[in-house]
């Protein structure tokens, strides 16, 4: 009389013991979530109160400088924040990082690396369009420094802006 096998003994129950397994686990995995900004900055949410050294400008908008600087692709990257509108509670609509000279590939490959491949071009800049911010490089940007500009996801005035120095001669 045959000996009686466990189920696990044949090689294609094996194979689909293990792919139930490798699907439990993907399925458990966390998204991420949709890029809102970088670091502690954040589009929409991080208000005028958390910049640094901040000043009006005439069209409504708060300029803050002197924020803690960022490492990017091995560069020091220096962090500008603009806010929509003065009082203290004024939400963040524009991330700029400025890198100074940089090494283009190195940057482009650092983004890359996080953001996927850009599946949008404006002008030379490559544009990560996204449903709580767009994320803009100008690398290099018309004055040798590349850039890395975050913005709200529906300001395509800014955006215009951007293409627009893209095409500029560097």
């Amino acid at each position: 009389m045959p000996t009686a096998r466990p189920i696990l003994a044949t090689p294609a129950a094996a194979l689909l013991a293990a792919l139930t397994a490798l699907a439990a686990l993907s399925a458990c995995e966390k998204k991420e979530p949709p890029i809102d900004g970088i670091g502690p900055w954040h589009i929409g949410r991080s208000v005028k109160s958390e910049g640094t050294i901040c000043q009006p400008l005439e069209d409504g908008v708060t300029y803050c400088s002197h924020n803690p600087p960022m490492s990017i692709a091995d560069h020091r990257a220096t962090v500008d924040l603009y806010f929509r509108g003065h009082q203290d509670s004024a939400p963040l609509g524009e991330i700029l990082l400025a890198l100074g000279s940089c090494d283009v590939q190195a940057v482009d490959r650092w983004l890359t690396s996080k953001l996927g491949v850009a599946p949008a071009q404006r002008g030379r800049a490559p544009v990560w369009p996204g449903p709580k911010a767009t994320v803009v490089a100008l690398l290099p940007a018309q004055d040798g420094v590349c850039e890395v500009h975050f913005l709200e996801p529906n300001d395509e005035k800014r955006l215009a802006q951007l293409e627009k120095e893209s095409l500029a001669p560097r």
